[in-house]
């Protein structure tokens, strides 16, 4: 499913595990809002690069910031902790918005399939 990975993106890590890590390609304009892309594939299958190639050209040439995150999978995890590393990409991504020329105050989460539930989650979360 990634073999239209797009070229340009770097690989970055947030958190402590394995497969705790997001592709980031940066804006062209300074302090530009990111899109942040969560992938599908029924919590227990998918990686990062799925899915992602016309999105990424598309939104990078309107001027956003992108990214795509990797997080663990069932039944490594439960879906809880899924949204917990997805919240821990996202603040990843806030605390390094000055070196990474993107506005924290300008995230737009974007998922497909389950990983739209994920954010999904992540965005009722009190």
């Amino acid at each position: 499913m990634n073999t239209d990975h797009p070229t340009g993106g770097v690989d970055v890590t947030y958190g402590k595990e394995d497969v705790q890590y997001l592709c980031f390609w940066k804006p062209i304009p300074p302090n530009a809002p990111i899109v942040v892309f969560v992938h599908g594939g029924s919590w227990g299958s998918g990686t990062y690069l799925d899915s992602i190639g016309f999105k990424v050209d598309h939104l990078t040439g309107k001027g956003y910031a992108f990214a795509t995150v990797n997080y663990t999978l069932i039944p490594s995890v439960t879906v809880e902790e899924q949204v917990q590393e997805v919240a821990d990409s996202l603040g990843y991504l806030v605390r390094n918005a000055t070196r990474l020329d993107i506005d924290p105050q300008r995230i737009i989460l974007m998922g497909h399939s389950s990983g739209a539930h994920v954010i999904t989650l992540l965005g009722t979360d009190k």
